[in-house]
């Protein structure tokens, strides 16, 4: 093509069907190897393997470091919300303590009309009470 001609779409028309039908003619006699580009495979470029090593060995520490944070931070969050259960666990269990303390005691001084009397062991919020000896009528 002389360059003093410009490309017109008629041109670039009859450049690509030229293209196509030479290789169509090559793929039908020889298959897809004819249509792939001939490189010298013997100088092939060979692979940086330090520093592919290196960049998998850095993307691993990463990812551990990643793992450690996302553990810590879960038994963290995981520590908190035991703690809370905890809290409300000992709180409901205070109340029924206190309450059955309360019935243990009324119920005690409506059959023998005597008081509990305190023993001095702490067991939670409530003063452990053991009940007075009841006298034996024999």
């Amino acid at each position: 093509m002389p360059s003093s001609e410009a490309l017109t779409d008629d041109y670039l028309a009859q450049l690509l069907a030229r293209d196509a039908k030479d290789k169509t003619i090559r793929y039908s006699g020889h298959g897809l190897q004819s249509l792939l580009p001939k490189r010298p495979t013997t100088n092939a470029p060979k692979p940086n393997t330090r520093f592919l090593k290196n960049i998998i060995k850095e993307t691993d520490n990463h990812n551990a470091a990643l793992r450690a944070k996302e553990h810590a931070e879960a038994r963290a969050r995981f520590r908190g919300i035991d703690e809370n259960n905890q809290r409300h666990h000992e709180r409901l269990m205070g109340i029924v303590t206190t309450g059955a303390y309360n019935a243990m005691k009324s119920a005690q001084n409506r059959h023998t009309g005597s008081d509990m009397k305190t023993d001095g062991r702490i067991s939670g919020d409530v003063t452990t009470k053991t009940p007075a000896p009841v006298p034996n009528p024999m």
